[in-house]
């Protein structure tokens, strides 16, 4: 299904790795990853597909774009690419299949590296292969587990147990893992590799790296503190401790530089978008958006009146069926207008964020088109979308800009041009 990890390096006297990431913000953790990437994979270069202005768990990122891209180009990163909008705020498993697409279609990336919990690539391969589609008892499984109530992702992990067993369908129980096992089922021409979690993992968002991870000892910046990037957002909006020590040290000073305009998910101006969206609907309008399933739409208008606060809102809407990162994502959906006819299997285009000295010459490449089977960015006024997924791009930048407070014109999609470093 996908390739093996080893001998094609040898032959190679350019390697290219792609990695799929939020950078939300850009912390130790993710200067770990792009490190042990790096050494495993000995790439020359390093190529990142970012979520744009939201995130996959359908929230406004911490800070724009181009900002998060800055950061990831000044810690180690060479060519930053946006993922649409359209893939970024959506499943695990079409949030895997966009960036992979995007990668494989550039021509020039030859590997991709992720984060897992497990770090062992054989068991997350065995998942893959069991969950790859035509899987008669995976699927049979899924639909049992459907039939029960449960969310996609419990249903998932219900299926794979019936086939391999409780202890190890609990791979699904991790996020990172889950992304994993989606990018090896989309990955086709790549060589895959998996670094594992070091320090806490998303829901553990405080817990300090621990002292038996042999990189501890290096005294870098990257490894001097790991948290995760919820753990850092935490703490630039609670004012718990200074954030900067679980940043790499430029990435941090732009963080700081940028604080008084960071966004959370909490803002009253998102709240805000999101109540008018949901009101200004008929509940047929809310019926076709992509997402909404099973008359939840009749629970987010009943509660969008009740609630004065977006966690309370968010809160009353979940369910069993309904986790919140799905409830965010639907609200996200109505907020873009995006409809359930709006269903993108690949894009196009690569949306290039930003680029390093290096980066450029790899940039280059790619726009003579060696090898590649998409349309390369970097001048929105230039480039016609035959797809429509970029429509939503925009429509998200403005949405962010708003919320964000910064200029609808001058820091639009069709004047800022990609970041150099």
């Amino acid at each position: 299904m996908y390739p093996a990890q080893a001998a094609p390096y040898e032959e190679k006297t350019v390697r290219v790795l792609g990695i799929v990431a939020e950078y939300n913000p850009f912390t130790n953790g993710h200067a770990y990853h792009l490190r042990e990437s790096r050494r495993l994979s000995r790439a020359d270069f390093v190529v990142a597909v970012m979520s744009g202005d939201f995130t996959q768990r359908g929230e406004p990122a911490i800070l724009d774009k181009w900002t998060r891209a800055e950061m990831a180009l000044r810690s180690g990163v060479d060519l930053v690419i946006e993922l649409p909008v359209a893939f970024a705020v959506n499943s695990a498993e079409h949030f895997a299949k966009g960036a992979v697409g995007i990668l494989e279609a550039l021509g020039v990336v030859d590997s991709i590296s992720f984060g897992s919990e497990s770090g062992d690539l054989d068991d997350l391969r065995e998942a893959a292969d069991i969950m790859d589609p035509g899987n008669e008892a995976f699927e049979a499984g899924l639909k049992e587990g459907l039939d029960k109530g449960l969310s996609y992702g419990a249903a998932s992990e219900y299926a794979l147990a019936s086939v391999i067993g409780k202890e190890k369908a609990t791979i699904l129980a991790n996020p990172n893992n889950i992304l994993a096992v989606e990018y090896l089922k989309a990955v086709k021409t790549m060589i895959p590799y998996t670094v594992k979690r070091a320090g806490s993992g998303y829901l553990d968002p405080d817990k300090k790296t621990d002292e038996s991870n042999g990189d501890r000892k290096e005294s870098t910046d990257e490894t001097a503190e790991l948290i995760s990037a919820m753990g850092v957002r935490n703490r630039i909006f609670g004012g718990e401790g200074d954030f900067r020590a679980f940043m790499p040290k430029e990435a941090g000073d732009i963080m700081a530089e940028n604080i008084q305009i960071a966004v959370s998910a909490d803002d009253d101006t998102f709240f805000g978008l999101v109540r008018s969206a949901v009101l200004s609907r008929s509940e047929d309008e809310l019926k076709d958006i992509y997402g909404m399933e099973e008359g939840i739409e009749n629970r987010i208008v009943r509660e969008v009146r009740r609630n004065d606060s977006y966690e309370k809102f968010t809160e009353m809407i979940r369910s069993r069926r309904f986790p919140m990162s799905r409830v965010q994502r639907l609200l996200v959906n109505c907020l873009l207008g995006r409809k359930k006819d709006e269903v993108y299997n690949k894009t196009n285009y690569a949306r290039i964020l930003g680029f390093t000295g290096r980066g450029s010459e790899l940039l280059r490449v790619m726009q003579k088109g060696a090898g590649s089977h998409i349309e390369i960015v970097t001048n929105m006024n230039k480039f016609r979308d035959e797809t429509g997924a970029l429509r939503l791009d925009i429509r998200a930048n403005d949405i962010y800009n708003i919320i964000s407070g910064r200029d609808l014109y001058l820091d639009s999609d069709f004047v800022r041009k990609p970041v150099m470093v």
